[in-house]
């Protein structure tokens, strides 16, 4: 089935709309974003176990200890039959307090995790190693409940844990790698076509595609995570890829009718990200059942990334780079 070319008509510059409606969509979802432990500190724990465990049920159990952005996950492998559960939470509100007021008021943080301490506690101790030891007892309760919550040996069950304070530094670092990201890409094409309106259009496709990722990653409640920044990354990458490929073939070539060359374009862009696309949703698929979380994360805000590359490439940045061609023309 040949697509019809959707530029040789007057009524081409109406596709924007389409896109914009999708936008909007899009941001309507953004609150529902949620931050990894890597970026706002908590505590993940992984536990083994032999039997299905209801995440609800355990959620329950575990709400005695009043703990912060809890969640729980319950993962199987179809292909090994192993099963695990997955328990993460940033802390109780008492802990996370105290790790913030270490900076400004470290008598009070040490106040505030006193409680949490089991057994005594020597005069000598710092604020911070209060707090450190504070937040690493109450772990191993909530650690000790799981195990015979779940009825699996100590050696079943693993954790990690982030302070806030670094998690918050990765966050910032991470947010800076992106403006960077953004500056270097402006500028680049800047240079490469001397023309304000293409390093706009790529902008803004770059900006949309990485919006309806976070969208996406919303919906299916996927976190932000170091990972899935990475991923946020890559999709720049593929996005200024197909962006350029269509300006230089509408801008710099003469074959043709403008309409003529971005529909070319747009199927030459088109089989580039459904082969990616192809790939990216196997890699999903098996990350998923083999509990593989980093690569599942970052395959799928790059699938996510890559849908939403589709509508922002060719109904807007390709709207925009033709009508600046027959404008010049």
């Amino acid at each position: 089935m040949r697509i019809p070319n959707i530029y040789a008509t007057p009524y081409y510059k109406y596709y924007i709309l389409i896109s914009i409606a999708i936008g909007i969509a899009a941001l309507l979802t953004l609150p529902g974003l949620k931050y990894g432990i890597d970026l706002q500190g908590g505590t993940q724990l992984i536990a083994n176990v032999n039997q299905t465990v209801e995440p609800s049920a355990l959620t329950a159990h575990l709400s005695k200890f009043n703990l912060d952005d809890l969640s729980v996950r319950f993962t199987e492998n179809p292909m090994s039959g192993r099963k695990g559960v997955i328990v993460q939470f940033a802390g109780t509100p008492d802990l996370i307090r105290a790790e913030r007021l270490l900076s400004t008021d470290p008598e009070g943080a040490a106040a505030l995790a006193k409680p949490y301490i089991t057994g005594d506690i020597p005069s000598t101790l710092m604020p911070s190693e209060i707090v450190d030891r504070a937040k690493a007892d109450f772990t191993n309760k909530v650690q000790e409940s799981l195990v015979a919550y779940l009825g699996i040996g100590k050696d079943d069950i693993s954790s990690v844990e982030i302070g806030a304070s670094l998690g918050k530094e990765f966050w910032e670092t991470s947010q800076r790698a992106l403006l960077v990201a953004f500056f270097l890409i402006a500028a680049i094409v800047f240079i490469l076509f001397r023309e304000p309106v293409p390093s706009i259009a790529v902008i803004q496709a770059a900006v949309y595609d990485i919006l309806i990722a976070l969208a996406a990653m919303s919906v299916f409640n996927i976190p932000i995570t170091l990972p899935t920044i990475a991923g946020l990354l890559m999709i720049l990458g593929h996005s200024v890829d197909t962006d350029i490929l269509t300006t230089d073939r509408v801008l710099k070539r003469s074959e043709g009718s403008s309409a003529d060359r971005a529909y070319s374009s747009m199927l030459t862009g088109i089989t580039i990200t459904s082969t990616v696309l192809a790939v990216l949703l196997v890699l999903v698929i098996f990350s998923y059942f083999n509990q593989m979380t980093t690569l599942f994360q970052i395959s799928a805000v790059l699938f996510f990334g890559l849908v939403g590359d589709l509508p922002s490439s060719y109904f807007t940045n390709t709207v925009m780079i033709k009508w600046w061609a027959d404008r010049k023309k």
